[in-house]
């Protein structure tokens, strides 16, 4: 484990106002929930670091932000300091998730072969929990006591997709759905896991969210896209709350939900530019789009909670929601890592 210099640093900025909570979308996506008393004042951002080609999503838990890049898994505190590199040399990241006291992440196909590693939080050595060499790994998640991810294997111009789960300390593979249309991104909640399919095979659900229990079972579509839509596999395209599924579809530039149960789907935001990720946290949805981050407050009420210059970028890539704030990133060779205290 390796500890860098914080290339850029606004900590006085970051003063202590209130106590915020985790939502229960992100204490299931990140093992277990707690309330931290922490220093973020509403309406105050602070570029909290620079990171050489970040290759994975921004994740984020209760006191830290985390990423993949080229050579390992790194972190930096929520309210800045020094960046540390938990791991080095263990494939190049594709996407990454956290549990209560280790990172996990799948390294997309490298070397051959195609891996699911973890490393603790606190850094150390990797250790495989899986890996293949005629499937590729991608979208990942995590709950108490599994892992969940979405594995692929092209087939002329189609990609047929995989869900699975195994115990976070290894063991036992289980497939909870096959014969996905390139399925893109996965979440998880108490009871049900549930991603997206981009692709077109409507014999295989292309199009569509699509959910099935966690301990298996058949899995269900909860919506149709009827337009096109492309993914990079590397967005944040899908995210719950207590009552809905929310995803982006980045073929057609708009965000919409539908209940967890089942229902009508609702267009809740449309005219995007270019949307890169959504996420929720304390009631409200969150979307990064172009040059700014949006929001949906459970009221309804509607914002930007950095536009342009207040959110220290030129343009918002991959954001990450939790109780340490708002963390974007600008998706450039060279990265910044930006706080935003809504």
């Amino acid at each position: 484990m390796r500890s860098f210099l914080l290339l850029a640093v606004l900590a006085g900025n970051l003063a202590c106002d209130g106590r915020a909570s985790l939502s229960a979308s992100d204490a299931f996506a990140g093992d277990g929930g707690t309330s931290l008393q922490l220093a973020c004042r509403s309406g105050e951002s602070a570029k909290i670091a620079t990171s050489p080609d970040i290759q994975t999503p921004l994740v984020t838990d209760a006191s830290a932000v985390y990423w993949g890049v080229s050579d390992g898994i790194w972190k930096i505190a929520a309210a800045g300091g020094s960046i540390v590199q938990l791991v080095s040399g263990a494939g190049i990241p594709y996407d990454i998730a956290l549990g209560s006291k280790d990172v996990f992440w799948t390294t997309g196909y490298w070397n051959d072969q195609s891996q699911i590693l973890a490393v603790p939080k606190g850094g150390g050595s990797s250790r495989e929990l899986w890996s293949s060499k005629e499937r590729v790994a991608t979208s990942i998640a995590v709950d108490d006591s599994h892992i969940f991810w979405i594995s692929g294997d092209q087939h002329g111009s189609q990609i047929i997709g995989a869900i699975h789960s195994m115990p976070k300390e290894g063991g036992a593979v289980t497939l909870i759905a096959s014969a996905e249309s390139d399925p893109q991104d996965l979440t998880v909640d108490r009871t049900h896991v549930f991603w997206l399919n981009l692709g077109n095979d409507s014999e295989m659900h292309g199009r569509s969210v699509r959910k099935a229990p966690k301990t298996g079972g058949p899995p269900e579509t909860l919506s149709s896209t009827p337009h096109s839509a492309t993914g990079d596999g590397r967005r944040s395209l899908i995210a719950l709350d207590e009552t809905f599924v929310y995803w982006l579809d980045p073929g057609e530039q708009v965000i919409r939900k539908v209940p967890k149960a089942g229902g009508k789907p609702t267009t809740l935001v449309w005219g995007l530019n270019q949307p890169r990720a959504i996420g929720t946290a304390e009631g409200s949805l969150y979307y990064s789009d172009d040059g700014r981050v949006g929001r949906i407050a459970s009221t309804g009420e509607r914002s930007n909670i950095c536009q342009g210059q207040s959110c220290l970028t030129d343009r918002v890539w991959g954001i990450a929601v939790g109780v340490g704030g708002v963390f974007l990133t600008d998706g450039y060779s060279t990265s910044s890592i930006v706080r935003i205290c809504p």
